[in-house]
């Protein structure tokens, strides 16, 4: 498994996030807190962005990079 890493770019306010193919890591949405497990599954790539269920913000973008699910933990 290759580790991929999001660059300043590809995530917003410029927070990154290393992650792992087939991996499982965490990322909490910069507006409102809520957490969220993320799981990378997937060896297709492309470009996306993610809103967090409780505020309607964007809270994730990539570019080129696998496609992430998201699952909702809670709010901090």
């Amino acid at each position: 498994m290759g580790q991929v890493t999001l660059g300043e770019e590809d995530m917003y306010a410029g927070r990154t996030i290393a992650i792992s193919r087939k991996g499982v890591s965490e990322l909490r949405c910069p507006h409102c807190g809520t957490t969220y497990q993320v799981i990378w599954q997937t060896p297709a790539q492309d470009n996306g962005s993610a809103e967090c269920d409780a505020c309607g913000n964007e809270m994730m973008r990539w570019t080129n990079s696998p496609i992430p699910s998201f699952r909702r933990k809670g709010r901090d």
